[in-house]
């Protein structure tokens, strides 16, 4: 005689081939598409890694050129709104200026009273710029330590005569790299070279 199945066997029953059901709908992956899906990636990363560190460099040194700009018309600004010399000038420190050094330690933007091209302690610095990282920026020998600006708004050196010169902004890492410039023009009017490609100065 049959005994009778109570709820409880049921329900074991039941849950015991829910499970079963369950495994074998899941599978593992197989030692191939494992070695495929790794192919894949490796690949992916091989392109995708150059082109991030591509994207930064170019982001830095826009930012670093942009910066340098923005700082050189606002000492061309500043000249003219207050009628006296204006300086842009290298500086480590943010307090004095150098003469050692590219520009990328950083700058400064002061009046200058006894037009000397050096922050005294009596003049007021308007404006400071800290390093730009993993940049260089070089200026010829017209621009390599500081640019003067007279209360006309023309670029000038101590001498009175005209200063003109030329920014280079590029990365230090190799020698076929991305240029852009900043160029002043002898009326002291500043533009943005488009960016071109060549041996970091």
């Amino acid at each position: 005689m049959q005994q009778p199945t109570t709820p409880r066997i049921l329900l074991n029953k039941a849950h015991v081939l829910a499970r079963s059901q369950r495994l074998e709908r899941v599978r593992g992956f197989t030692l191939v598409e494992l070695a495929v899906v790794g192919t894949i990636v490796a690949v992916l990363l091989t392109v995708a890694i150059p082109s991030v560190a591509a994207f930064r460099t170019q982001l830095q040194l826009k930012t670093a050129t942009n910066n340098l700009f923005n700082s050189v018309l606002f000492t061309r600004r500043e000249a003219v709104m207050r009628n006296m010399r204006v300086v842009l000038c290298k500086s480590r420190d943010g307090a004095t200026c150098t003469h050692a050094g590219g520009w990328e330690q950083g700058w400064l933007v002061f009046l200058d009273a006894n037009n000397n091209a050096n922050v005294d302690p009596s003049e007021l610095v308007l404006q400071r710029q800290t390093e730009a990282p993993q940049v260089r920026i070089v200026g010829n020998s017209a621009v390599a330590n500081y640019v003067s600006y007279t209360g006309m708004g023309v670029s000038a050196h101590l001498s009175g005569a005209f200063q003109s010169g030329t920014f280079t902004v590029c990365s230090p890492a190799g020698r076929e790299v991305e240029l852009r410039k900043v160029v002043i023009s002898p009326g002291g009017r500043a533009r943005v070279d488009a960016a071109s490609v060549g041996n970091c100065a």
